[in-house]
């Protein structure tokens, strides 16, 4: 599978958008697909990274003069009309086949994805603003606001799969790693803190913070401060941190710093997931101004405490808010707490997963499936999950086969990924409503093909069957991963079962 990402980062968009799309890309290969890059916006230190973690990148060029105004419009982010931004990407594109085109820019919206989609078999857009509308085939929206996906259905497109809340936060896979080697920290005295506002930082918050910390008794906290690449306040920060005796670091190791420290004080963006992965409570300050709903949804959810616009912020807030930090014990660990079960780290890999298996179909089995199928659900990781977990004989099987063939409210499918069969879907139909039933090849569990296939069955019985207009799953009692899958897939538990309303 050959992906494309097209995305840009500068101090005027910042690098959250380039960081999240290589935490996907890092995901993307690890299930073997070739990544580009195609980018118009990127400092010479971002070229070095994108190429540094091995993926290729191709610039188009750019008129714009690189001055940062922090009243631009978004559409002035590309330094070029869009219409001539889109004939270029196509052209790009024609180069050679794409099957995934990954897009995560605020200057682009529909009428570019749709002038585009001719260079690409199918489409993703990351987007976290709300109301933009889309033409894609499917919408990630990361944001705690917008779990509930039916608005963000709207804007997708028609047939659009949309995936929304901080189940999908994609992070670098070191957050993972960071989380599942323990986090241990006391918040009853929260003396180490970490000051990371983005890659930019364009209202200085990390220079009106070290001024408030300027005002507390010397040695309240141990400091460590980190300067994004495209931070154009270095002299000063290096100034501060000398006299202070903070830590200051470029390029830092974020999932150690991290998972060590306390308290952090950051912007609303990619990084506030990355704390809420490793249960960091922080202070968050919108340095943008798509960030300002971010950062009260996650005041409001008790997720972080939120400042208020950066251009609104003052030394003496910092100040305020770091020596007040001694009597918030219980509110440190309830923040901790409620981030690590909004985000698990995994969020990249589910949306990759997602690609990967995109094209998994669905055809009616066949006598000629039966000693495959005998086999799958024989094995001990079938039948451990299954009702009746007794091995069936081959005469047994048989002869079920005969009679589920023929059966027409019996509907046995056999799903296959790249013309190899991976696994079977049954469904029971009686009076409107159909029980389903999955299992997987053996030797195909653990690669995420759950999802597609639930999604590619519910369309198959919409389309061969419109008289069912519900879906119920039975699982058996203990099995964690399935009822995740199926509550995933928009099922809702009722009465011991799991439900799916068609129509």
């Amino acid at each position: 599978m050959k992906v494309v990402i097209r995305t840009d980062a500068s101090a005027q968009i910042g690098t959250g958008h380039l960081m999240r799309c290589l935490s996907l890309a890092a995901a993307l290969r690890s299930r073997g697909a070739a990544v580009e890059f195609l980018m118009r916006s990127a400092a010479a230190e971002l070229v070095e990274q994108v190429q540094a973690s091995g993926y290729a990148i191709s610039i188009l060029k750019s008129s714009a003069n690189g001055e940062f105004s922090p009243n631009a419009e978004y559409e002035d982010w590309l330094g070029v009309p869009w219409q001539v931004d889109a004939e270029e990407t196509l052209a790009w594109l024609k180069r050679g086949a794409v099957d995934w085109l990954v897009v995560d820019h605020y200057a682009l919206n529909e009428p570019w994805e749709r002038h585009v989609h001719a260079g690409c078999r199918a489409m993703l857009v990351i987007d976290d603003l709300e109301e933009r509308r889309h033409f894609c085939d499917l919408l990630v929206d990361q944001n705690l606001q917008a779990q509930n996906g039916q608005p963000r259905q709207r804007v997708a497109g028609e047939g659009a799969v949309v995936l929304t809340g901080p189940r999908f936060a994609m992070l670098s896979p070191a957050f993972r790693c960071a989380r599942e080697k323990g986090i241990s920290r006391s918040h009853a005295c929260a003396r180490r803190i970490v000051l990371f506002f983005g890659g930019s930082d364009p209202t200085n918050e990390t220079g009106k913070a070290l001024a408030g910390l300027e005002q507390l008794p010397p040695g309240s906290f141990d400091v460590d401060v980190v300067a994004g690449v495209l931070n154009r306040n270095l002299g000063e920060l290096e100034a501060a941190c000398r006299k202070l005796g903070c830590r200051l670091h470029r390029g830092a190791d974020m999932a150690s710093l991290y998972a060590s420290a306390d308290f952090a004080l950051g912007a609303p963006g990619t990084s506030s997931w990355e704390r809420m992965c490793l249960g960091l409570p922080s202070l968050l300050v919108a340095v943008a101004q798509n960030q300002e709903r971010i950062g009260q949804a996650l005041d409001e959810a008790g997720c972080a405490f939120y400042l208020g616009k950066g251009c609104e912020t003052t030394a003496d807030q910092y100040a305020g808010i770091l020596s007040s930090l001694k009597f918030l014990h219980g509110e440190l660990r309830r923040q901790g707490s409620r981030g690590m079960e909004l985000v698990d780290g995994r969020g990249a890999a589910r949306v990759a997963s997602r690609m990967i298996h995109w094209w998994l179909s669905l055809r009616a089995a066949t006598l000629d499936d039966s000693e495959s199928i005998l086999a799958w659900r024989n094995s001990e990781a079938v039948r451990r999950w299954s009702f009746n977990q007794t091995p069936i004989s081959r005469e047994d099987h048989q002869c079920w086969m005969r009679k589920t063939l023929a059966d027409p409210e019996r509907l046995l499918l056999v799903a296959e990924n790249a013309n190899q069969p991976v696994g079977v879907v049954r469904f029971d139909c009686n009076d409107g409503a159909a029980t389903i039933s999955v299992f997987l090849d053996p030797s195909q569990m653990g690669q995420g093909l759950g999802p597609a296939i639930l999604r590619n069955a519910r369309r198959w019985l919409a389309r061969e069957r419109p008289d069912v207009t519900r879906i119920f799953a039975d699982i058996v009692e203990g099995n964690r991963a399935s009822a995740d899958l199926f509550r995933e897939a928009g099922y809702r538990e009722f009465s011991a079962r799991y439900v799916l309303t068609l129509h």
